[in-house]
């Protein structure tokens, strides 16, 4: 660990991930991207376990995605993508 102009700076991954330097994000686990896994029972009961584990030991945050509104994506058919 270093101090500079103020701010610690974390060198090593086991002083970054030490659950008071540290937080878990949880990403776009939705039932209409879990359910389509092969393993989702698997998936599941390992998320959960993995969640509880650290809940109250770090930070846990849960985000999903929202597509964007349709004037703000890009045309990707005037580029030739699809």
């Amino acid at each position: 660990m270093k101090k500079r102009n103020g701010i610690i700076v974390y060198e090593s991954l086991k002083e970054i991930v030490e659950p008071e330097h540290s937080c878990l994000v949880v990403w776009d686990v939705q039932n209409g991207l879990v359910d389509r896994i092969f393993n989702r029972e698997e998936f599941m009961t390992n998320l959960k376990n993995f969640i509880e584990k650290l809940r109250g030991r770090m930070p846990v945050f849960y985000t999903l995605i929202t597509p964007m509104h349709r004037d703000f994506r890009l045309n990707t058919e005037k580029r030739g993508l699809k």
